[in-house]
């Protein structure tokens, strides 16, 4: 890294009759001090304020309402009379300076010692002096690499690098110029009156022990450039930004983590990221993954194209008569490729986030304002630990990009249901970020796709067929005796007696024999039983018998009911050539 030297030359010019100073080294940030009312504070220009809370000594509360403050061109004032105070709020990122004017005490020009913070407050002290004084003081000008040290002067804190004291005592004095992960710079200077001394001082940074795991042992991770060993992997890094890269199995993720002193990023876990048509994104966790691009760039940290809502195209003027659905009822436009631009422009299922999408993501989520290669923007960690970037491309109006670098605006895909000029966006800049209902549709702003996730159904596989043998259950079994009643032509009436017996071929057939005897003789013979009915049924049968002396054939054809408890009752009507007989059945399906 290229080490760049600031060489800062001083003029100051005196007003023989200015009587107002800024008193030595009172100049100072208030820790912890924050406008809490930062909406009300924001200039015209969308630039955030900080506050100097100024006090007076040897000037009258009747001249302290007297003193003008003015700044910069791009610099706005406002002031707030307080009880032996004066409150300004002055544009923090633009001030350099601050004009202060009194018609009496004259006008003096005070460099800001340095940079304002947004929404931050400071301190200083407004002196009346006597102009015919002799001048013992000098002039130090104090230099750091990397800029924004802290400079104490005997002891005392008196701001950040760049730091000018104009008004040092002469002298010597102990300078210390220390930052948060650096070694700290002590020495002594001599200070003479009217002489300006030049302090240049490069920092040499402290380290800190950080885990880096990938979730899989064995890949290979590289610090910076260097090969540093497998996964997981605990090292010692140097305080500031550090460019992770993991390789596996020919596949390569990186990653940017922030080393600090106090928080920042003691243990980091990455992730491969995964891709759908083309397009990787990351799971965080949350009810839809989101892709690491905006649409239009192939790196988190580009812009990408900007488009106006409900527009698939980037185009060279975003005004209200050109765009396709200012002030036009719409609905949803989520998926609709005619409208979504995430939809049109990748295709497959990624398409514009939610309003409510857009809220789980601010809510549930770490929000982390970094720069990253350069662009700034938001590391922004689920629940999980995996993380996306998101740059702050700033917006589109008419023909220019505004804001880049300063903020974010996010088109989702939910309009306004009252305003049809305007929709739902993701809104963001260094210190808030917000779901806002009234982003107006014909601004060109970033677009950053969601794909829901993909839920894998297995196969349903059929249980292969079986075929089982037929099986007979014992119920259809039956057992009976017969009483038949019957006449004979040549030997009068008959009586005979006899067993049933069968047994079951499937469900209703049933195949058996019988058996008789009677003053007739004795006759056997085959029987078939039918069961049409599973329950209360009628039931059937044929039967066949060679009988008595006769040896005539006895034919016959048995009927009944069967019972729902396989009680049956039959009646078989019979006959050989001269004897008609009426057989009575009674028995039970076992």
């Amino acid at each position: 890294m290229k080490r760049i030297l600031f060489v800062l030359f001083i003029f100051i010019s005196l007003n023989a009759f200015a009587q107002l100073q800024v008193k030595e080294g009172s100049f100072k940030y208030i820790p912890g001090g924050i406008i809490e009312d930062k909406e009300e504070y924001t200039d015209g220009n969308d630039f955030p304020m900080a506050l100097i809370k100024v006090s007076t000594e040897n000037i009258s509360e009747l001249e302290r309402m007297r003193l003008v403050f003015t700044g910069n061109r791009e610099t706005q004032i406002l002031k707030e009379p307080k009880t032996g105070e004066i409150w300004i709020y002055i544009s923090a990122d633009p001030a350099t300076f601050i004009n202060i004017k009194h018609p009496d005490y004259g006008v003096i020009k005070y460099m800001l010692p340095e940079k304002l913070c947004d929404y931050c407050v400071y301190e200083m002290v407004l002196q009346y002096v006597n102009a015919d004084a002799e001048m013992m003081t000098g002039f130090l000008v104090v230099v750091s690499e990397p800029l924004e040290a802290d400079v104490y002067i005997d002891g005392k804190y008196n701001g950040k690098t760049v730091k000018v004291i104009t008004d040092i005592a002469v002298g010597a004095h102990e300078l210390e110029i220390s930052k948060q992960g650096y070694y700290s710079v002590k020495k002594n200077v001599t200070i003479a009156a009217g002489e300006t001394i030049n302090i240049n001082e490069t920092l040499l940074p402290t380290k800190k022990e950080i885990s880096i795991s990938t979730g899989q042992s064995g890949d290979k991770i590289y610090v910076d450039g260097n090969y540093a060993g497998t996964s997981p992997l605990t090292t010692n890094l140097s305080y500031g930004s550090h460019e992770i890269k993991v390789e596996r199995a020919g596949k390569t993720i990186s990653t940017t983590i922030n080393v600090t002193q106090s928080g920042g990023d003691d243990g980091e876990k990455l992730a491969f990221k995964q891709e759908i048509d083309g397009h990787e994104y990351v799971d965080l966790g949350l009810s839809v993954k989101w892709a690491t691009c905006n649409v239009g760039a192939n790196k988190p940290e580009e812009y990408g194209d900007y488009f106006a809502w409900g527009e698939t195209s980037a185009k060279f003027s975003y005004k209200n008569d050109n765009s396709k659905t200012y002030y036009r009822s719409m609905g949803d436009i989520k998926g609709n490729s005619s409208y979504d631009a995430a939809t049109a422009n990748w295709g497959g299922n990624w398409r514009m986030p939610t309003k409510a999408e857009m809220q789980e993501l601010r809510d549930r989520c770490n929000w982390e304002w970094i720069t990253q290669n350069g662009v700034n923007g938001y590391k922004v960690t689920g629940p999980n630990g995996n993380s996306i970037f998101l740059p702050a491309a700033g917006y589109c109006f008419w023909s220019s990009v505004s804001r880049v670098q300063k903020r974010g605006e996010y088109w989702g895909s939910t309009p306004n249901g009252v305003d049809h000029s305007s929709a739902y966006q993701l809104y963001f800049n260094g210190v808030k970020r917000k779901v806002m209902s009234y982003g107006i549709r014909y601004y060109g702003q970033s677009v950053r796709p969601v794909i829901e996730p993909v839920v894998e159904i297995e196969p349903i596989v059929p249980e292969p067929i079986v075929e089982k043998p037929l099986t007979i259950k014992k119920d259809k079994r039956f057992i009976g005796a017969n009483l038949g009643i019957g006449s004979d032509l040549s030997a009068g009436m008959s009586v005979s007696l006899g067993a049933d017996v069968a047994f079951p071929i499937n469900k209703t057939l049933n195949l058996g024999g019988y058996a008789y005897f009677g003053n007739t003789g004795l006759g056997v013979g085959g029987l078939a039983v039918i069961d049409f009915k599973n329950g209360s049924s009628i039931v059937g049968g044929l039967g066949f018998a060679l009988s008595d002396y006769y040896s005539w054939p006895d034919v016959g054809f048995k009927c009944g009911y069967k019972f729902a408890n396989g009680i049956y009752l039959t009646y078989t009507i019979s006959t050989e050539v001269w004897l008609f007989n009426f057989c009575y059945d009674f028995g039970r399906f076992l």
